[in-house]
């Protein structure tokens, strides 16, 4: 009975130690885990003021009906026209038509990257 008592005292230190390093190794991955999701939204933050960085360059234009093969950045310069801006095609860095929206009978938007932000805001102040 005496060894039976000894060998029950020593599974239960042993398991008793198991369990202590077991809430080690646990404290251990849940202060791993919050130092990865700061470091995820951090990126996730700078990931998105790099997309708004990218668009300072960028206007839309809606309401432009579709055609067949049309020339997108000479749309964008019919509009400037109206809008009494002197703009060539050599200022628009690119321009296309975004996916229409579904279900939708408007015109599909269009996307345009100017070359420089100073000649997007020229258009973008002379709009009426």
């Amino acid at each position: 009975m005496s060894d039976q008592y000894e060998e029950m005292k020593k599974h239960l230190h042993s398991t008793q130690e198991e369990v202590k390093t077991q809430r080690i190794e646990n404290q251990d991955l849940e202060d791993n885990v919050r130092k990865l999701q700061a470091e995820s939204g951090q990126i996730l933050e700078n990931i998105n003021n790099l997309e708004q960085y990218g668009r300072h360059e960028c206007l839309e234009f809606q309401g432009l009906s579709c055609e067949e093969s049309e020339n997108t950045d000479q749309l964008v310069i019919g509009v400037s026209k109206v809008l009494q801006v002197d703009l060539s095609a050599k200022d628009i860095s690119l321009s296309r038509r975004l996916s229409p929206a579904s279900e939708t009978n408007r015109q599909p938007t269009i996307i345009a990257r100017f070359c420089s932000r100073r000649i997007r805001d020229a258009v973008f102040n002379n709009q009426h």
